[in-house]
């Protein structure tokens, strides 16, 4: 954001207060010192000064304001003191402290701000998390020592927004990541299958032979986004992944989806030095129509789908137990008490089992939200789907009950998001997306694209 930018953000704040009746008291945000013009004109790039100067001013500047108990912030007497500091984000707004401009101001110099590494060090011990971003950003450019534990510190993270942060710091710092491949090898088997593509791509930077065998396993995830960004990422190593040259060539010819069929071929184009050509898009033989309040399957002895979007199911028996809660999808009664599936829309949803009063999360993520949930072959299976902007995705998330309670898992993603669904004589569950793909479910929950 430019400093214009930001200010007429600040001049809009204050327009906002001033016509809404909000007082001073309401909105200023607690523990910062008063706004300060000087500073933020201060922290406006180097503006033509050489590097050297302009790296010194930003150190006396960061010094003295790292010194404060309180720091001074951009607008403080702007600030809600409801709005949150934003964690593990490159995020300006007038209740962030001026020092987070200057760190980010010491991120554009590159390697000119190396000199600036202690400094740095003490930004980061105020665990500040207006500052964990620049921080992170500033020790990079500056290729520090400590900008590698940190990135890595960050894909060990819980919060999404942290992995990627570490993700995009370690692509960034290339081969001064390479002590970190044992690391990145292993987490490409346990880190969360939505953030394996970018992991994939800082191997590709920074990998070696060993990373092959690491991506080679993921030719075979139950998500196509993955084998396809495996893929992807395999045909980066060139000749030394021709371990996978007989995995790439099967899916080239037989994956039901025709984007990873055409990344496969494309990998083993480059890895093996000779033209695989994907097996070409076939044209639905299926009749689907909308009707009777459902989506017809078929053309001689059509099937007759559920329209996802008009069930919810709230059983009578769990009415009692999730009074209250909003955007349900379903409440279905499981012997003992009831599974529970919340629609969060573009914040993802959430599963949890309710009983006697207590209430466990299954399965909470911001990529996708539950729709219905369907008993298949002894099991659980929740529908999913993300529709929001241009994400129109789905997936398959299994429910079990064990010795130890309920469990629940993501087993597999599909095409896109579901529009219908129906259950068979044999039990089997058909799914039917958004784009008209065809899926079954049959026994032990084996997954069988069939349009």
């Amino acid at each position: 954001m430019s400093r214009l930018a930001l200010l007429a953000l600040v001049v809009a704040l204050a327009s906002t207060a001033r016509a809404s009746g909000v007082t001073k008291e309401l909105i200023d945000r607690p523990g910062g010192e008063p706004f300060d013009w000087n500073k933020i004109e201060a922290s406006n790039g180097c503006r033509g000064e050489p590097a050297p100067k302009c790296v010194a001013r930003l150190r006396k500047q960061l010094a003295a304001e790292l010194q404060k108990h309180k720091l001074t912030l951009v607008a403080g007497e702007l600030c809600r003191a409801t709005v949150p500091p934003p964690r593990c984000e490159r995020f300006e707004s007038p209740c962030m402290p001026v020092a987070a401009l200057w760190i980010e101001q010491l991120a554009a110099l590159g390697t000119d701000a190396a000199p600036a590494a202690p400094e740095l060090l003490i930004a980061e011990k105020r665990q500040d998390p207006w500052f964990t971003a620049h921080v992170l950003d500033a020790m990079v450019s500056a290729q520090m020592p400590r900008a590698l534990e940190l990135a890595l510190a960050n894909l060990r993270d819980a919060d999404v927004e942290c992995r990627w942060l570490g993700l995009g710091a370690l692509g960034k710092l290339g081969p001064k990541a390479r002590s970190a491949v044992p690391e990145l090898e292993r987490a490409v088997d346990i880190i969360n299958w939505k953030d394996r593509p970018q992991l994939f791509r800082v191997l590709v930077k920074v990998g070696g032979p060993d990373s092959v065998a690491a991506l080679q396993r993921q030719l075979d995830s139950p998500f196509w986004s993955v084998q396809q960004a495996a893929a992807e990422a395999l045909a980066g190593f060139g000749s030394i992944a021709k371990p996978a040259l007989p995995t790439l060539g099967e899916m080239a010819a037989t994956h039901w989806k025709y984007g990873v069929r055409d990344a496969a071929a494309r990998a083993a184009t480059k890895i093996g030095g000779k033209e695989i050509a994907a097996t070409p898009i076939h044209g639905s033989g299926t009749r689907i129509a909308f009707g009777d309040g459902g989506w017809m399957v078929g053309t001689t002895a059509p099937e007759r789908f559920e329209d996802i979007d008009r069930v919810v199911n709230v059983e009578d028996r769990c009415n009692a137990m999730v009074n209250g809660k909003r955007n349900l999808r379903f409440a279905v009664w499981v012997g003992d008490g009831c599974l529970v599936g919340v629609d969060g829309g573009e914040w993802g949803g959430e599963i949890s089992f309710v009983s006697k009063g207590e209430t466990t999360s299954l399965w909470k993520q911001w990529y996708l939200n539950p729709l219905v949930l369907v008993p298949v072959h002894g099991s659980w299976v929740a529908l999913m789907h993300m529709d929001h902007m241009s994400a129109r995705d789905g997936g398959l998330l299994r429910i079990d009950h064990g010795p130890t309670g309920w469990t629940a898992r993501e087993f597999f993603e599909l095409s896109d998001s579901p529009s219908g669904f129906h259950v068979d004589a044999n039990g089997d569950l058909k799914i039917l997306t958004q784009s008209h793909a065809l899926f079954r479910v049959g026994p032990d929950l084996k997954v069988e694209a069939i349009q």
